[in-house]
């Protein structure tokens, strides 16, 4: 089969078409003819070197994928050959097959395409589990969405803006993604370069009340911040 290759570290000049053997699916294991995948910052900063697949996972880039169902491993049920899926794996996407954890593979409903299937598995489940199934935001609440612009905190935030639309959700950003992120939705947007320390103009917006909940993948330096904005 084709693949994306790297010949080394570094930008996008590393990348390159090749042919490599076409994976079998193991025991509990799905193997997908891929449609569409997608670009995630894993993604970039493994190219770069900093950031080595899991041992046992494949060295070829992509995260997630969509298309269908090209051969089933042993003890695998519920699908058959051609269902349209997406899933998230743990390399292997930019490829014209891959192989899936069965228990990691998802139906695409008959209103999406691939291209977009292709962008839910990482980011937007992601960000529904933290934002929604452990954080329970509901309407009405105010949350802090750390990394504004990138994939997660982009989910995030429309997945507020379609579910809890009435949330009130402030967002740190860097100056460059500030337009954007309050295009998606943000009702204040924090430049942390300028403002490293949020608590002030968090308080100041929700009225000294501080938030319900936090999302944050940064962690470290914003523990403290972090604490004293909770309502």
């Amino acid at each position: 089969m084709k693949a994306v290759l790297m010949e080394g570290f570094g930008g996008v000049d590393v990348l390159k078409v090749g042919e490599v053997e076409t994976p079998t699916p193991a025991e509990g294991q799905i193997l997908i003819k891929v449609v569409a995948t997608s670009i995630n910052r894993p993604d970039l900063v493994q190219r770069e070197g900093k950031y080595p697949p899991p041992p046992g996972d494949s060295e070829i880039l992509g995260l997630e994928v969509s298309g269908t169902v090209a051969a089933l491993g042993d003890g695998v049920s519920g699908w058959k050959e051609g269902d349209r899926v997406m899933a998230l794996v743990g390399g292997g996407g930019y490829a014209e097959y891959a192989v899936a954890v069965a228990g990691h593979v998802m139906p695409i409903p008959e209103s999406m395409s691939f291209e977009e299937a292709a962008c839910v598995c990482e980011s937007y489940i992601t960000a529904f589990l933290n934002v929604f199934m452990i954080g329970e935001l509901t309407n009405g609440q105010s949350a802090i969405f750390h990394g504004g612009g990138g994939g997660v905190n982009t989910a995030a935030l429309q997945l507020s803006k379609a579910l809890t639309p009435d949330c009130s959700v402030v967002v740190t950003a860097h100056p460059s993604k500030i337009e954007r992120v309050k295009e998606l939705g943000a009702k204040l947007v924090v430049d942390y370069t300028t403002t490293p320390d949020f608590t002030g103009a968090l308080k100041e917006f929700t009225g000294k009340k501080g938030v319900n909940l936090i999302l944050d993948h940064v962690g470290a330096k914003y523990l403290a911040p972090n604490m004293n904005s909770l309502a």
